[in-house]
């Protein structure tokens, strides 16, 4: 009964039969296969039930012609020269015996095949079988074995072991002890092989069987350095709608297409009111996709690269019109980042109001409204600065001089009229008194009128002349000094003319009531404020003394409303024998 055939060396062929009870193999026969002549026949060292599995689960011939047989009694060594067998089987009062009988798969060792054979095992792991001496190491999940059931065993040129489990496909280093597992997810047909499907091909490649396929591949491949895969841009969307490629006769009018697959295009031009788009990209290393990862950046918008994960798109919304460039890099399985990547240059073209010419033409009216109003206002205030200059014009033409007329005739009229003391004669005094301060008064409104007078220097000359007469006439020392001001700077009309009276009023305060030796005026600026401080060296007063010792009844109270109607503030210090110190702050 013939039940398994294994080639051998040369012509030969081996045929295990059953003599007696047929569901038991009990011996090898060797035929020469040219002339089926029974060369030789050897009985096995142990009867094999063959009514469920193959009994020989595995086989070698060396190279001097000992076969080397993995079955379901253990390991089988057959000398043909001599008929001697060799048999390691599993003896529980052996402990370094092999760690089970039920053996699926046998593998002389890469770099001692004659003496070492590493045996896969039915769920006991996998055995390093040494043939000197019979013992065994045993390797199992405790040693990082991903399954104890191994299905096959393969040794490449490295010294390493592929082995098939119920759990995926591993590699094992027997020098270092180490286990890589390779599963669906890194590329195989799946992650449960089967039995009697381990072969080495004539080209090298190693093929294992599973339930889901058979995994083809060359192990010199994970010896080599690995490259990087490249990573391509695959797709676009818009508004989650894919975008195809145009066709010859396309109306442009059907919406938007491009004009070659999105991989050999360098740009992608869309207009403003596309406002959601997504690209797709994948990596070229299609061994295991699911262990692929992306990271993105869109350059113009993105500071930092993104890491995607296994994502394969990046969507982007609402962005501004401009220029981006949008980059993307994937990683194969084997951990290697591709660095160059993909690209594609992006343009978000701006609606008619956001494009340069449209902003231009918008920064030119306004330029233009602001000049018009500039030229506006600079009229304006022309024809208000003509109308006070009319206006100080005429009072000082036909009031002024109507006054010092009346002045005149008073003078006139006291020199023709009644003897001194007379009580005409104090009236036409009185006229004339009241028409020259009249004169005086109209004097400094029509000067405060004056738009030739706004500037600082103007008005800190006017304020020097008059305390210098003062000073002349009344006999008492001026230190004068606005050395801190730009004189350039001009004032608005109302607060030239408060700060010019506030002034007078402080000086004539001080030479009708203080009877000081020494009057010092300074006008600076501090902290963008206009300072004046009026001080003299008189007698001073306190704070509760009678209104005609602190400057004539109402004169304090004009200083502190002029003062509040320019919105600055005024201090008057003063104590007896001290002196007194008068003080305007304001900001021009």
């Amino acid at each position: 009964d013939i039940l398994q055939l294994r080639s051998g060396q040369g012509d030969d062929l081996w045929l295990l039969i059953c003599t007696t009870v047929k569901s038991r193999g009990d011996r090898l026969l060797r035929i020469d296969s040219r002339t089926r002549e029974v060369l030789a026949e050897y009985p096995l060292p142990e009867p094999i039930d063959v009514r469920e599995y193959a009994a020989i689960s595995d086989q070698h011939i060396d190279a001097d012609g000992t076969l080397r047989m993995g079955t379901l009694k253990g390991v089988m060594i057959l000398d043909p020269e001599s008929g001697t067998w060799r048999h390691y089987r599993h003896e529980p009062a052996r402990p370094h015996s092999l760690p089970d009988s039920w053996v699926l798969s046998i593998q002389p060792d890469p770099q001692d095949p004659t003496n070492i054979l590493w045996v896969g095992t039915n769920g006991a792991g996998l055995a390093r079988l040494d043939l000197r001496t019979g013992s065994c190491g045993v390797y199992t999940m405790r040693d990082g074995l991903p399954n104890d059931v191994i299905y096959g065993v393969l040794g490449d040129a490295h010294g390493s072991l592929w082995l098939s489990t119920n759990n995926g496909l591993c590699l094992f280093d027997p020098k270092t002890g180490s286990v890589v597992t390779f599963t669906k997810e890194d590329g195989v047909a799946g992650n449960e092989f089967n039995r009697y499907g381990a072969v080495r091909m004539e080209d090298g490649h190693f093929c294992f069987a599973g339930v889901d396929g058979l995994t083809l591949f060359d192990p010199e491949d994970f010896y080599r350095p690995i490259p990087a895969s490249p990573t391509v841009i695959t797709g676009l969307r818009l508004d989650n709608l894919s975008v195809d490629i145009a066709s010859p006769g396309t109306d442009p009018g059907q919406g938007f297409h491009l004009n070659a697959p999105i991989d050999r295009l360098s740009e992608v031009v869309l207009s403003h009111d596309q406002r959601m788009l997504t690209f797709l990209f994948a990596s070229m290393d299609h061994t295991a996709p699911a262990k692929n990862r992306y990271r993105y950046i869109l350059e113009g918008f993105n500071e930092q690269w993104i890491e995607s994960g296994a994502s394969h798109e990046a969507t982007f919304t609402n962005l501004d019109p401009g220029e981006y460039t949008f980059r993307v890099q994937g990683r194969n399985s084997a951990g290697i980042w591709d660095e160059k990547g993909g690209s594609i240059a992006l343009i978000i073209t701006p609606p008619w109001w956001g494009t340069w010419w449209f902003r231009l033409a918008a920064v030119l009216a306004f330029a233009g409204g602001l000049y018009a109003f500039y030229r506006y206002r600079l009229a304006q205030e022309l024809r208000v600065s003509l109308m006070r200059d009319r206006i100080a014009r005429d009072l000082h033409d036909e009031i002024g001089s109507t006054l010092s007329s009346v002045a005149l005739f008073s003078e006139v009229a006291k020199g023709q009229g009644p003897t001194p003391g007379s009580v005409r004669t104090d009236m036409l005094t009185r006229i004339s008194e009241s028409t020259s301060q009249m004169v005086e008064s109209m004097n400094d409104i029509v000067w405060a009128v004056n738009s030739k007078n706004d500037e600082l220097l103007q008005i800190a000359q006017r304020m020097q002349e008059f305390a210098g007469r003062i000073a002349e006439a009344c006999g008492f020392e001026l230190d004068f000094s606005y050395d801190g001001i730009d004189g350039s700077r001009s004032l608005e009309m109302v607060q030239r003319k408060n700060l010019y009276l506030i002034f007078k009023e402080a000086v004539n305060n001080a030479v009708k009531y203080a009877q000081c030796r020494k009057l010092t005026v300074r006008l600076t600026s501090v902290h963008g404020e206009l300072v004046l401080r009026v001080q003299d060296d008189g007698i001073g007063f306190e704070s509760g003394a009678p209104k005609s010792m602190r400057g004539g009844g109402n004169g304090l109270r004009n200083m502190q409303s002029r003062a509040e109607e320019i919105k600055g503030t005024l201090r008057t210090t003063s104590a007896p024998g001290q002196g007194t110190i008068v003080e305007l702050r304001f900001k021009p």
